[in-house]
């Protein structure tokens, strides 16, 4: 029998998939509207794009976590989180080293993905050891 996952697991899931598919629709569809909304000034909307895509299918992992109890089917889709968040994290903060000047959203973005790394790490932790 499958060992069942932890409710803050769960929960981790759940939120994720909501911010992510948030996320992951703006800049998908309305990719102008949500940068003027976050004052960034990007004008290469197929890289926004292809970042929206990427949240959907993110944000789709957690929503298919979300809907299984065994920590077996849903183990990769942690690991996978983890490693996304990891470079993901790496990546803002390297390119905040930059000359640019980013809008406060690229700085308190990687806040975002710190908060779930802590999540998805803790709870990984919690299953595995």
């Amino acid at each position: 029998m499958d060992k069942e996952y932890s409710k803050i697991l769960k929960y981790v899931f759940l939120i994720h998939f909501i911010v992510a598919i948030a996320f992951g629709l703006g800049y998908f569809f309305v990719p102008e509207a949500l940068l003027e909304f976050f004052e960034w000034p990007v004008e290469d909307l197929y890289v926004v794009r292809v970042l929206g895509a990427a949240f959907i299918g993110i944000a789709t992992s957690s929503l298919l976590g979300y809907l299984t109890t065994s920590w077996d089917k849903v183990k990769i889709i942690v690991q996978m989180e983890i490693v996304w968040l990891v470079f993901g994290i790496l990546g803002a903060f390297w390119s905040l080293l930059g000359e640019v000047e980013y809008p406060l959203f690229a700085i308190t973005s990687p806040l975002m993905l710190i908060g779930f790394l802590i999540g998805f790490g803790y709870c990984y932790y919690l299953e595995e050891f």
